[in-house]
This record gives structure tokens, C-alpha cells and sequence, in this order.
């Protein structure tokens, strides 16, 4: 089972490295996610990690 910080970076690496919220929320699989907002999970990620980057 993959963490959610590696199913984020799998999403981005299949939109060729690049993918809005819109695109993560909808591609990624929350089943397994034990989070009450899983949208807000993944922005906390994306802004948190430093593997990540703004244009």
C-alpha cells in the first residue's frame, strides 16, 4: 500500500510532472485515505513538501 505522499507523486508523474488540485482530487484514489477531507490532505502535501513546486 502506497502513503499518500507517494500517491500524490505517482498523480504528477502520470500528468507529466505537472497537475492542479482538480486533476490530484480527481485522480487519486481516497479509499484508503483515513481522512475526514482528503481534498485539504492533499493540498496540505503539495504545499508542505518541499518535492513540490509552484508555477
Amino acid at each position: 500500500m502506497k502513503t499518500q505522499i507517494e500517491q500524490v507523486i505517482e498523480v504528477m508523474r502520470q500528468n507529466g510532472g505537472y497537475a492542479t488540485f482538480g486533476q490530484l482530487n480527481k485522480s487519486i484514489d481516497f479509499s484508503t485515505w483515513k481522512t475526514k477531507s482528503p481534498q485539504a490532505s492533499v493540498r496540505r502535501i503539495v504545499q508542505l513538501n518541499d518535492a513540490f513546486f509552484r508555477i
